[in-house]
């Protein structure tokens, strides 16, 4: 059976989460292990290098949260009665949304 737009959107945003979901868990960890490293302050100079880190991790995590409060919104405008939209139903606003937060999502990958 072929698969509708609004279901392949909702595929998309799924995997999205989990990717966002990861990246999240991913990001705790390496900040709990730098600020272990933090409090060894073993090396000279550690805790001012690891801190930068730190900021730039919390930075690419509030990108993440914002990607998905937008996949979200996106998720409500692709279901009618809990059922998928049906192609002829999808909107432009909901095709360029979906353009614009896939978009997004790639930026931040990236970056990260």
């Amino acid at each position: 059976m072929q698969q509708s737009v609004s279901e392949y959107y909702i595929t998309e945003l799924a995997d999205w989460n989990r990717s966002i979901d990861f990246y999240d868990t991913e990001i705790a960890d390496m900040e709990d292990k730098l600020n272990e490293r933090i409090h060894q302050n073993t090396i000279p100079n550690l805790a001012a290098n690891t801190e930068r880190f730190l900021n730039s991790m919390d930075v690419q995590r509030n990108i993440f949260l914002a990607i998905q409060l937008l996949i979200q919104k996106q998720e409500t405008r692709l279901y009618k009665n809990d059922t998928p939209e049906e192609n002829g139903e999808i909107t432009t606003e909901t095709k360029d949304e979906q353009n614009s937060i896939r978009d997004k999502m790639q930026s931040a990958e990236k970056n990260y």
